[in-house]
Formats: structure tokens, sequence, C-alpha cells
């Protein structure tokens, strides 16, 4: 899955391009397991596991360029947005700022 899914994304991000993965479904349908995987079995990590070490592998394949890579990992649930990167991150409350009907920033993660 992560090869049709992602790896292509991955290498795009590395040569300069915002790229964002994004999965969606009903309760229950698996969309934690498919972003973060098994933590005890190797084989079945998810897409975030595997998209950092491809960004680790390709960042190390170019020596000779400095390549910063900035990542944010949100849950939306319930309307509340839980910021992943923190263990100790508070929830809060969704607020989607709209310049124009195709232009929405969540805040305060902007």
């Amino acid at each position: 899955m992560y090869e049709n899914s992602t790896q292509e994304l991955v290498t795009s991000v590395v040569q300069g391009y915002n790229g964002t993965i994004m999965c969606y479904g009903q309760t229950g349908a698996g969309k934690t397991f498919t972003m973060t995987g098994s933590s005890t079995e190797y084989k079945y990590r998810g897409i975030v596991p595997r998209a950092i070490a491809q960004v680790y592998h390709e960042i190390a394949a170019k020596f000779d360029q400095a390549i910063t890579i900035r990542v944010s990992y949100i849950e939306i649930y319930n309307e509340m947005v839980r910021n992943q990167e923190r263990l100790t991150s508070l929830d809060v409350r969704l607020a989607l700022l709209c310049s124009d009907s195709r232009a929405k920033r969540i805040k305060p993660l902007n």
C-alpha cells in the first residue's frame, strides 16, 4: 500500500514540493493502524514510520545539499484537533480561517 499511495509523494517532498498524507473514514475502519501500524511488528509498520524512513534515506543521498523538512501530524475527531507531534499535547477546538472558499488553515497550528 505504501508504494502505491505515498512513496512518490515523499520523493517529491524531498525535492522541495509540499505534500499531504490524509487518512479519512468511518470509526473503526483502520485509519490509525494504516497511519502508525504495529509497534511490535516491524513488517506491519504504518505509512508514517515508512515515510520518515524514506525521508532520511533520500536526504542521506543528497549530502551536498542543505535540506529542511517540516512535519505536522494531527488528528481531527469530533471537530477537535489533537496535535500528535507532542506527547503532552492539549486538545484545541477546531477553528478554520477562510480567506476565500478555497483557502483554509487550522489555528493555532499554522
